[in-house]
């Protein structure tokens, strides 16, 4: 039998799953030549890219005799797609929880317990834990020191307390390499300033930004990932008072930028504010103010180069008063989801949920 010509087994190959990829390594040394290649991976992970996404969650199960768990990830298909389900992907591991998701970026996750940062796949099940960041390790000592999530007090070193963590996870878009980036405030007698470190997987190696961010990041909700930037809700002191910013963080060039001045700066006004990537496209921010309520929808347009008012664009198609009341609904419960079968997911049940489609990309650069 004639072999299948390599541009009719990349084209085969790159439209399926990858449980049935990771099944097929095993037919020839040429298959599992071909599945492994950047090139086809690149290939596969963009036609993935554009399928309806599942949403994948944490399901913890607690050791009997230590108090430790084991973590299972879970994921299901937003409607209309395919595929099974639900799915579940369970590490045998111990983690310190509560753990929380840092983000989700072409089939790889980024999460973090008290101590460690993580990268997996849970397609392939490949896991990859980071090494101590810079400021969790003391200086006269190796091992880490300062959890990444709890409020601390560091001994042996100058720095008086670490505290308000955020993680962020991406991909730079020139060089494909991903990257997780660690936001901590540093501070002492004198008042707190946000630092940074940045780990890429290729390098493996933990590095410090400079300057400082002068100015307050709130750590939830967790930092959104669009078009090769990470995007945090900031308060910066500017004249009398605090003012709401959206910062950005350019993961090639690794520098912070402020985006232009949003119509939402006055944040005492707001009893919710939610900030998310639409459909890979577009940043948007949903304010509901609470006095009167009313909702609005922000979008960040071009290369951040304004903040613009698109409620009536938005929610006008989609017909008369109950087909907006509708539409608003779903937008301030994006992240509550029917999971199939009777239950119900809601991150106001304190469970964490992520956009996800499965890759075959590495943890290992």
């Amino acid at each position: 039998m004639a072999a299948i010509p390599n541009q009719l087994l990349e084209e085969i190959l790159s439209n399926l799953p990858v449980e049935s990829l990771l099944r097929f390594v095993s037919v020839s040394k040429r298959w599992r030549s071909m599945i492994r290649s950047r090139h086809l991976v690149e290939k596969h992970m963009t036609r993935h890219r554009c399928l309806p996404r599942r949403i994948i969650f944490f399901a913890l199960k607690e050791r009997k005799d230590d108090h430790e768990y084991d973590i299972y990830l879970k994921s299901f298909v937003r409607e209309g797609g395919d595929g099974p389900a639900l799915r579940s992907y369970f590490l045998s591991r111990r983690f310190q929880p509560p753990l929380r998701f840092s983000g989700s970026c072409d089939g790889l996750v980024c999460f973090n317990d008290q101590i460690s940062a993580y990268v997996i796949n849970p397609a392939t099940r490949e896991l990859r834990e980071l090494p101590p960041a810079n400021f969790q390790v003391n200086p006269s000592d190796t091992t880490p020191s300062n959890p990444i999530r709890t409020v601390v007090v560091c001994r042996n070193c100058h720095v008086k307390e670490i505290s308000r963590t955020s993680v962020g996870f991406g991909r730079d878009n020139i060089t494909r390499t991903y990257k997780v980036v660690l936001l901590y405030r540093e501070g002492n007698e004198d008042g707190y300033i946000t630092k940074c470190e940045v780990f890429s997987l290729d390098t493996a190696l933990w590095r410090r930004i400079d300057p400082p961010i002068h100015g307050v990041i709130n750590p939830t909700p967790k930092p959104i990932y669009k078009s090769g930037c990470l995007y945090w809700f900031a308060y910066i002191y500017e004249g009398p008072g605090w003012k709401l910013k959206v910062i950005a963080f350019d993961l090639h060039k690794e520098s912070f930028h402020m985006t232009p001045n949003p119509g939402f700066q006055d944040h005492e006004s707001y009893k919710q504010l939610n900030m998310f990537n639409h459909e890979d496209r577009d940043l948007k921010v949903i304010t509901v103010s609470t006095d009167p309520e009313v909702r609005r929808v922000w979008t960040l347009l071009g290369h951040d180069d304004k903040w613009e008012d698109t409620t009536e664009a938005e929610s006008s198609g989609e017909g008369g008063e109950e087909g907006q009341r509708q539409w608003w609904l779903r937008q301030e419960r994006r992240d509550a989801f029917l999971l199939p079968g009777p239950e119900f997911l809601s991150l106001a049940t304190g469970q964490e949920v992520n956009d996800y489609f499965e890759s075959l990309v590495s943890v290992y650069q």
